[in-house]
């Protein structure tokens, strides 16, 4: 095969891709991207779901079980701070390849608040559901693997999302 024909090949497949995930980060968009490679000794991925369970605890209680789709869930607290870790792109509810952060308060706060803390804050995104509460949502990619360090970062950060949502 040429080199040009190899390229092309691999641009289709990139742009095929990129239109499978297209949907919006909701769970059916993600299946071009299920399933992680397990992740080599001494890292940290989604599929480890006793490590992050674990890390929880540092913050507070933890409890793992599992969503309606069957993949793993924590449902946490942080100080007293009520969040969950969903994951994302499992195979069979396990190899999962991603986590999201997720908390829901109570908060009087308008459309152009929401948009005006999404643009001034870095980690985290706001949004009002359907019901009328605030969510803060924060996405991880775990695939491969990551080390204990970054992971507990990424949980330092989580915690001072949750600050920032408990000051709203």
């Amino acid at each position: 095969m040429s080199v040009w024909l190899a390229m092309r090949a691999l641009a289709i497949a990139g742009v095929s891709l990129l239109a499978a995930c297209a949907g919006g980060g909701d769970r059916d968009s993600a299946k071009a991207l299920r399933g992680a490679p397990v992740a080599p000794p001494g890292l940290v991925d989604a599929g480890t779901v006793q490590a992050l369970s674990d890390i929880a605890w540092q913050h507070g209680e933890a409890a793992a079980g599992r969503d309606v789709h069957g993949d793993p869930l924590i449902r946490a607290d942080w100080g007293g701070a009520p969040y969950e870790i969903w994951f994302y792109g499992c195979v069979d509810g396990k190899s999962c390849r991603d986590i999201r952060f997720v908390a829901r308060r109570e908060a009087a706060l308008d459309l152009h608040g929401i948009s005006a803390w999404n643009a001034s804050h870095r980690f985290g995104k706001l949004h009002q559901r359907p019901d009328g509460r605030l969510e803060m949502q924060m996405n991880v990619t775990l695939a491969g693997g990551v080390s204990p360090e970054n992971l507990g970062a990424q949980f330092e950060t989580w915690g001072l999302v949750l600050a920032q949502l408990g000051a709203l």
